[in-house]
């Protein structure tokens, strides 16, 4: 029996036909070479090869129970009007949005699309890349020939935000640190830009981790040496002092301005923290401001960030291509291992070893390049948790770990976004970084707006559009406005163990309070860009986008019945599973990050945060973790000087 081929199945070329008509711009696709583009990439991949043939079966099928005919024996017009209506039917439509979407991925990825979309050049990768000494402190699990057994002061499970922090603080002070990393570490000339290579490097389960309830979230999460923050915008805020405030009002006294100051300070400090050039916000910047302007907002500003040199290749979410931005795979992690931690990648933590409740080390496993497992056994005073809010209330659980607000209090920063059509402007959305300029007069009512510009990919790709409708869309990339918001949600939700380890089920039903908040965003933003003197503006959501011509448009829109669920909602913040509090009949650790009951744990990352913050939090988890781990270096250290504040060298 022959393998299915796409090329050679009549139902993928008359789909393929229908999805790719020619536009003003963009050529009719070439169904031979994408689909033998497709074809390869599907080669070793039995169970998409089968989801995509059952899928064309569907197609067809669910055709001829309307027409009488395969969906392939019809001719193109009625081919093309078929996809159409079907596209707006609510069961149908995200069938077929499905069926679609690696079409659409193997379309839109083709460089000559990206270049008639006036996408920047392919990344300039460097011929050599620098070596450092510290790079000599990384195992790498594939390079490994055996078991290894390891002693330590300090474990740390995890090199995001909070990991490295940590670790970056406690080698300071001279203990013996030992950082595992269930991914893998990358340098610059890994970061090629192009998505179908970095996702699968960079992110959880290709960034399909997606929260569930009265509306679907993507939450997409880094799975390397660097964590999310590899993939996140770079956008840096301290604590806001009113969040600080609750903070202290629900017993964690410590929390105050003049106490968290200095640790701030070093992080912003570690992280050449600066404010964005104008040249690398791009012009959506200047139509955000005079659109803000225009509706009596007065906090207009670039946002601060974590990149100084940056040149504006839009690239954040996908590795920094020239080391600009500071994620901690190029601050925190190498002055900690220039300062003697060890880092052990793509290694994960298996077991918590203990006597009694008391944690004494970790058994990790990898895989060596042969295929061999690889054990990695290490004992150690103290253990830190650092996997991040969806995963470390999931390991803590399966490591026996018992809290009833283990897994809970989950909150996203759910963030909209709301699109602007400028057909005379080029607004140089792959030249410029996707997150550069803010709004913050409504900060304190819990709703800030912040830049949201995506790549080409994710404009064709997360919209409900097929054929001449789609075609069109992905031609006005260019001349498309992306600005968003997020809010400082009320709403709480949940994480438990999903159908696999790197997929967790995430559970969150956005309340009235917040739904209330998050449509005056929609209306803010929507008012600015009528403003800023925007053709039309566009509000996308799962099945459909709404078009947008004026203010009465608008206001019969929002007073129409609407659910979380008729917009597109994402999240990048989640926080709050592994709480800090003041006892535990309120969260899961203490102010010192320490876990309740279990003496030698502590969790140092987003899911210590107490509440949500309403800013982007890395520099509030890194400034948590450092002040953690210093107070445990002092313990471990017998160290009783309590006004140790960061460390002052050279990176601090």
């Amino acid at each position: 029996m022959e393998p299915f081929t796409l090329r050679q199945d009549p139902t993928a070329i008359a789909l393929c036909r229908a999805l790719f008509p020619a536009g003003k711009r963009l050529p009719a696709a070439d169904t031979d070479a994408l689909l033998s583009r497709m074809d390869a990439q599907l080669a070793n991949q039995t169970g998409l090869q089968r989801s995509l043939k059952a899928g064309l079966l569907w197609l067809d099928n669910r055709h001829r129970l309307v027409r009488g005919r395969a969906f392939h024996r019809a001719r193109p017009t009625q081919q093309q009007r078929f996809l159409d209506k079907l596209a707006t039917t609510p069961v149908s439509g995200k069938l077929l949005r499905l069926l679609a979407l690696p079409f659409k991925a193997a379309y839109v990825l083709d460089e000559q699309v990206e270049q008639a979309t006036g996408c920047r050049q392919p990344v300039q990768l460097p011929a050599q890349v620098e070596t450092f000494r510290w790079q000599q402190q990384i195992t790498a699990a594939r390079d490994c020939d055996e078991d290894m057994t390891l002693e330590a002061d300090v474990v740390i499970l995890g090199s995001g935000a909070g990991g490295a922090a940590a670790a970056y603080e406690l080698a300071c002070r001279g203990l013996a640190v030992v950082i595992i990393e269930e991914g893998q570490y990358y340098d610059r000339s890994h970061f090629t830009g192009k998505l179908t290579e970095v996702i699968p490097k960079l992110y959880r389960s290709w960034g399909a981790t997606v929260a569930t309830g009265n509306a679907i979230i993507p939450v997409p999460v880094g799975c390397n040496v660097g964590g999310t923050t590899t993939i996140n915008s770079g956008t840096c805020m301290r604590t806001p002092p009113s969040v600080l405030q609750r903070w202290r009002e629900q017993g964690l006294g410590a929390f105050t301005e003049q106490a968290m100051a200095p640790w701030f300070e070093g992080v912003e400090r570690m992280l050449s923290v600066q404010q964005a050039t104008t040249e690398t916000v791009g012009p959506i910047g200047d139509l955000i401001d005079r659109g803000a302007a225009a509706n009596g907002f007065l906090q207009r500003q670039p946002l601060m960030r974590n990149a100084q040199g940056c040149d504006g290749q839009g690239l954040c979410q996908f590795g920094c291509p020239t080391d600009a931005k500071q994620s901690t795979n190029v601050s925190y992690i190498p002055r900690a291992l220039e300062r003697g931690a060890f880092l052990f990648s793509g290694f994960r933590a298996e077991r918590l070893q203990r006597q009694g409740n008391r944690i004494t080390g970790v058994i990790a496993r990898g895989q060596n390049a042969d295929g061999r497992p690889i054990t990695l056994s290490l004992t150690c005073q103290q253990t830190i948790v650092a996997m991040g809010s969806l995963f470390t209330p999931l390991f803590l659980r399966q490591q026996g770990v018992r809290n009833p607000h283990l897994g809970r209090h989950l909150t996203l920063h759910p963030a909209g976004v709301v699109n602007a059509l400028f057909p005379d402007r080029d607004l140089a959305n792959s030249r410029s970084i996707p997150q550069g300029y803010g709004v913050s007069d409504w900060e304190e009512q819990g709703l800030m707006f912040e830049g949201g510009t995506i790549p080409l990919a994710g404009h064709s790709l997360l919209n409900p559009l097929v054929g001449q409708d789609w075609v069109r869309f992905t031609e006005d990339y260019p001349h498309t406005a992306y600005f968003g918001f997020m809010i400082r949600d009320t709403s709480e939700g949940r994480v438990r163990r999903g159908p696999r380890r790197g997929l967790p089920l995430i559970r969150y039903h956005m309340n009235r309070q917040d739904f209330a908040l998050f449509k005056r965003g929609i209306h803010a933003l929507a008012c600015w860009y009528l403003d800023a003197g925007a053709e039309q503006v566009l509000i996308p959501g799962l099945n459909r986008i709404v078009r947008i011509h004026n203010r009465t448009e608008l206001e019969r829109f929002l007073r129409s019945p609407l659910k979380p669920k008729d917009f597109l909602i994402s999240a990048y913040h989640p926080l709050g599973t592994a709480r800090i509090a003041a006892s535990p009949r309120d969260g899961v650790c203490d102010s010192r990050h320490r876990v309740f009951g279990y003496p030698g744990l502590s969790v140092m990352d987003g899911a210590s945060v107490p509440t949500s913050l309403g800013a982007n939090p890395q520099v509030t988890i890194m400034a948590m973790a450092s002040r953690a781990a210093n107070m445990m270096a002092r313990e471990l250290l017998n160290d009783t000087d309590s006004t140790h504040t960061p460390p002052q060298g050279e990176y601090a």
